[in-house]
Protein backbone atom coordinates (compact mmCIF):
# COMPACT_ATOMS: atom_id res chain seq x y z
CA UNK A 1 0.00 0.00 0.00
CA UNK A 2 2.87 2.29 0.54
CA UNK A 3 4.49 1.86 -2.62
CA UNK A 4 1.33 2.48 -4.54
CA UNK A 5 0.92 5.80 -2.85
CA UNK A 6 4.64 6.45 -3.59
CA UNK A 7 3.85 5.69 -7.06
CA UNK A 8 0.13 7.71 -7.24
CA UNK A 9 2.63 11.37 -5.61
CA UNK A 10 5.20 10.13 -8.01
CA UNK A 11 2.55 10.32 -11.02
CA UNK A 12 0.81 13.32 -9.26
CA UNK A 13 4.37 15.07 -9.30
CA UNK A 14 4.65 14.23 -13.10
CA UNK A 15 0.97 15.66 -14.10
CA UNK A 16 1.89 18.57 -12.14
CA UNK A 17 4.87 18.44 -13.74
CA UNK A 18 2.99 18.09 -17.23
CA UNK A 19 0.51 20.66 -16.53
CA UNK A 20 3.41 23.61 -15.76
CA UNK A 21 5.24 23.04 -19.09
CA UNK A 22 2.00 22.32 -21.19
CA UNK A 23 1.04 26.18 -19.78
CA UNK A 24 4.36 27.12 -20.51
CA UNK A 25 4.00 25.81 -24.26
CA UNK A 26 0.36 27.09 -24.48
CA UNK A 27 2.08 30.52 -23.26
CA UNK A 28 4.61 30.10 -25.90
CA UNK A 29 2.50 29.04 -28.47
CA UNK A 30 0.28 32.36 -28.08
CA UNK A 31 3.28 34.51 -27.87
CA UNK A 32 4.23 32.95 -31.29
CA UNK A 33 0.83 33.34 -32.69
CA UNK A 34 0.93 37.03 -31.91
CA UNK A 35 4.38 37.29 -33.62
CA UNK A 36 3.28 35.49 -36.47
CA UNK A 37 0.21 37.79 -36.79
CA UNK A 38 2.25 41.01 -36.59
CA UNK A 39 4.94 39.41 -39.17
CA UNK A 40 1.88 38.94 -41.26
CA UNK A 41 0.26 42.40 -40.92
CA UNK A 42 4.15 44.00 -41.50
CA UNK A 43 4.42 41.71 -44.83
CA UNK A 44 0.66 43.32 -46.04
CA UNK A 45 2.13 46.27 -45.55
CA UNK A 46 5.15 45.73 -47.22
CA UNK A 47 3.82 44.21 -50.33
CA UNK A 48 1.24 47.40 -50.51
CA UNK A 49 4.13 49.42 -50.42
CA UNK A 50 6.15 47.33 -53.38
CA UNK A 51 2.92 47.68 -55.36
CA UNK A 52 3.02 51.29 -54.75
CA UNK A 53 6.78 51.70 -55.71
CA UNK A 54 6.05 49.56 -58.83
CA UNK A 55 3.76 51.91 -59.91
CA UNK A 56 6.54 55.25 -59.92
CA UNK A 57 8.89 53.13 -61.29
CA UNK A 58 6.68 52.10 -64.13
CA UNK A 59 5.45 56.31 -64.62
CA UNK A 60 9.26 57.27 -64.23
CA UNK A 61 9.99 54.75 -67.28
CA UNK A 62 7.48 55.72 -69.24
CA UNK A 63 8.47 59.57 -68.27
CA UNK A 64 12.18 58.77 -69.55
CA UNK A 65 11.27 57.28 -72.45
CA UNK A 66 9.24 59.83 -73.61
CA UNK A 67 11.77 61.98 -72.73
CA UNK A 68 14.53 59.64 -74.39
CA UNK A 69 12.20 59.49 -77.75
CA UNK A 70 12.28 63.47 -77.61
CA UNK A 71 15.50 63.83 -77.44
CA UNK A 72 16.73 61.01 -80.11
CA UNK A 73 14.31 61.99 -82.29
CA UNK A 74 15.21 65.96 -82.43
CA UNK A 75 19.03 65.44 -82.57
CA UNK A 76 18.37 62.88 -85.47
CA UNK A 77 16.37 65.92 -87.44
CA UNK A 78 19.21 67.97 -86.52
CA UNK A 79 21.26 65.32 -87.88
CA UNK A 80 19.68 65.03 -91.12
CA UNK A 81 19.37 68.43 -91.51
CA UNK A 82 23.19 68.82 -91.29
CA UNK A 83 24.06 66.60 -93.85
CA UNK A 84 21.72 68.57 -96.11
CA UNK A 85 18.60 66.55 -96.17
CA UNK A 86 15.49 68.67 -96.36
CA UNK A 87 12.43 67.84 -93.84
CA UNK A 88 9.57 67.68 -95.58
CA UNK A 89 7.55 65.60 -93.36
CA UNK A 90 7.48 64.63 -89.42
CA UNK A 91 5.30 61.96 -87.48
CA UNK A 92 5.62 61.34 -83.94
CA UNK A 93 3.76 58.61 -82.90
CA UNK A 94 2.92 56.91 -86.06
CA UNK A 95 0.46 54.79 -86.31
CA UNK A 96 0.74 50.80 -88.42
CA UNK A 97 -0.96 48.05 -88.08
CA UNK A 98 1.64 46.75 -86.50
CA UNK A 99 1.59 49.17 -83.70
CA UNK A 100 3.01 52.65 -83.31
CA UNK A 101 6.65 53.69 -84.24
CA UNK A 102 7.86 56.59 -82.35
CA UNK A 103 8.50 58.92 -85.88
CA UNK A 104 8.58 58.56 -89.38
CA UNK A 105 10.48 61.78 -90.73
CA UNK A 106 9.84 62.02 -94.89
CA UNK A 107 12.79 64.03 -96.54
CA UNK A 108 13.11 64.68 -100.36
CA UNK A 109 15.02 61.28 -100.73
CA UNK A 110 13.98 59.24 -98.12
CA UNK A 111 11.69 58.24 -95.22
CA UNK A 112 13.36 57.02 -91.73
CA UNK A 113 11.19 55.41 -89.62
CA UNK A 114 12.43 55.53 -86.07
CA UNK A 115 11.98 53.77 -82.94
CA UNK A 116 14.00 55.26 -79.30
CA UNK A 117 14.79 52.34 -76.88
CA UNK A 118 16.15 52.72 -73.43
CA UNK A 119 17.57 49.28 -74.07
CA UNK A 120 17.56 47.92 -77.50
CA UNK A 121 17.09 44.15 -77.80
CA UNK A 122 16.97 42.17 -81.18
CA UNK A 123 13.75 41.85 -80.94
CA UNK A 124 12.97 45.35 -81.42
CA UNK A 125 15.28 45.21 -84.46
CA UNK A 126 12.54 42.51 -85.93
CA UNK A 127 10.13 44.87 -84.97
CA UNK A 128 11.01 47.90 -86.49
CA UNK A 129 11.60 46.09 -89.44
CA UNK A 130 8.00 45.13 -89.88
CA UNK A 131 6.46 48.55 -88.86
CA UNK A 132 9.34 49.87 -91.60
CA UNK A 133 7.60 47.52 -94.28
CA UNK A 134 4.31 48.85 -93.26
CA UNK A 135 5.18 52.42 -93.27
CA UNK A 136 6.51 51.88 -96.94
CA UNK A 137 3.46 50.80 -98.32
CA UNK A 138 2.24 54.50 -97.46
CA UNK A 139 5.39 55.98 -99.24
CA UNK A 140 5.77 54.55 -102.39
CA UNK A 141 8.90 55.75 -104.19
CA UNK A 142 11.05 56.73 -101.45
CA UNK A 143 13.42 54.53 -99.90
CA UNK A 144 12.44 53.53 -96.29
CA UNK A 145 15.19 53.75 -93.97
CA UNK A 146 14.62 51.86 -90.59
CA UNK A 147 16.72 53.67 -87.71
CA UNK A 148 17.06 52.20 -83.71
CA UNK A 149 18.14 54.86 -81.42
CA UNK A 150 19.56 53.39 -78.12
CA UNK A 151 20.99 54.90 -75.32
CA UNK A 152 22.45 51.00 -74.76
CA UNK A 153 22.77 49.29 -77.67
CA UNK A 154 25.28 45.84 -76.95
CA UNK A 155 27.32 44.39 -79.79
CA UNK A 156 24.92 41.39 -80.40
CA UNK A 157 22.36 43.49 -81.19
CA UNK A 158 24.35 46.79 -83.29
CA UNK A 159 25.66 43.62 -85.34
CA UNK A 160 22.76 41.84 -86.11
CA UNK A 161 20.81 45.59 -86.93
CA UNK A 162 23.44 46.07 -89.20
CA UNK A 163 22.64 42.75 -91.23
CA UNK A 164 19.51 43.51 -91.53
CA UNK A 165 20.19 47.61 -92.71
CA UNK A 166 18.70 48.56 -89.71
CA UNK A 167 20.62 52.13 -88.84
CA UNK A 168 21.85 51.69 -85.26
CA UNK A 169 21.87 55.71 -84.06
Amino acid sequence: REELLANDERIEKVVKDLETRMDKLESRVSSLETKVSNLETRVDKLEQRIVELESKVDATRGDLGILAEDLYVREFVYHLERTGEKVVGFYRAYDTPLGEVDAVIETEKAVYVVEVKLKAETRDVDDLLAKANEVAKEFRGKEVIPVLASSRTGKVVRGYAKGMNVRVW
